[in-house]
This record gives C-alpha cells, structure tokens and sequence, in this order.
C-alpha cells in the first residue's frame, strides 16, 4: 500500500479532532446534559442548620399527625361555627382531602426532580429548603385536619364562603409556589450542559 494512502485515514481523523475542538473555545467540551449540576460545597454551619430544621420538620410532623390519630381515635369532634350548615361542612371536608391528595402530589414531585437538581456535599441545598418546607406544609395540613375549636379560629370567624376562598387561594399559592421552584430547579440543571476545561491530546 502507498504511504499516503495510509497516512489518508490519519490525517483525516486529525482534521475532524481539530474542527471539533474549534467548536468548543478555550478547549471545553460539553459533558451529558443530564449530567448533575455541582454547586460549592455546603458551609459546616449551613450544614449544621438544615439538619436541625430537617429534624424539627419531622418531629413537627410526627407530633401533629399522632395529635391528629389520637383525637380521632378517642372521637373528638370538629366544632364547626353554628352559622355553617352540614352542606357547607361537607364541602369543607372534601376540600381538606383535595388539598392532601395536592400535597402528595407535590411530595411525589419532589422525590422525582431531587435527583435533578443542583448538588453539593453532603446534599444539595434547594432540595433541602424544598423538603423543610414541604414538612411544614404537611404540619399545617394535619393541622387542618386534626378534630379542633374552629369557631376560635380566624377562619371560623369568617363566612362560609370567605374562609372556603382564603383556604384554597392559601394552598393553591403555597402548593403553587412549591411546585414551580421544585420546576425550575430540576429541569434547567437536567438540560445546562457542563462544560470540562482542560488540554485535550
């Protein structure tokens, strides 16, 4: 075989390295776009204070929804105001269910976009603010459902109809709001590609 056709193939595979470099400036290449987003990693006092908040949330959790199963248990009854009648109370019920089944929905979304969103050692910060947060909204849910006063509450002291509104446009922002941040976060570091600097041979 003649010596250029055999520098041929080499040749020409050093000229598509060089255009492929050319297409990438000051020497990067593009990593997976799936690739997990690194952040800088988490301060000891940062650390140190999300695990707490993370354990308060729980413990929040834990006490709230043991309140909840003991007041039912014993068959405590919801109090309602006596201007509300047992249609409006019905309603009221059903929207406590819908706002649970809301809220599994945006725990179900979290656990599926954590892995997508920006990291950094031990954990990644936005899905640690996401989890306190969604263990405070669940404190409040319980809340919501544990057996209570509500004619000496805030919302009791409403009409039916305005503490239905305030109820839903409350959960509606809160969940709304949480959704959305766990969207942003996820999906933009799921499709930013990375770049690797460095002296490629």
């Amino acid at each position: 075989m003649p010596a250029h056709d055999a520098a041929g193939p080499a040749v020409v595979g050093e000229s598509k390295k060089h255009q492929s470099l050319k297409a990438y400036p000051n020497n990067s290449l593009p990593v997976q776009s799936q690739a997990m987003h690194r952040l800088p990693d988490l301060a000891p006092n940062t650390e140190v204070a999300l695990y707490c908040a993370t354990i308060l949330g729980l413990v929040l959790v834990i006490t709230r929804g043991f309140l909840a199963w003991h007041r039912r248990r014993i068959s405590v009854p919801h109090r309602y105001p006596g201007t509300w009648n047992d249609a409006e109370i019905k309603i009221l019920e059903q929207l406590r269910i819908g706002i649970g089944f809301a809220l599994a929905a945006t725990w179900a979304s979290l656990i599926i976009a954590s892995p997508q969103m920006p990291s950094s050692v031990p954990f990644g910060v936005r899905s640690a603010f996401l989890l306190i947060f969604l263990l405070l909204l669940t404190t409040v849910w319980l809340r919501l459902m544990t057996p209570s006063e509500w004619t000496k509450t805030f919302i009791g002291k409403m009409r039916f109809k305005h503490a239905v509104g305030c109820i839903l446009a409350l959960w509606t922002i809160l969940l709304g709001g949480s959704l959305f941040f766990i969207a942003k976060s996820a999906f933009p570091a799921a499709q930013r590609p990375i770049h690797l600097f460095g002296t490629f041979a």
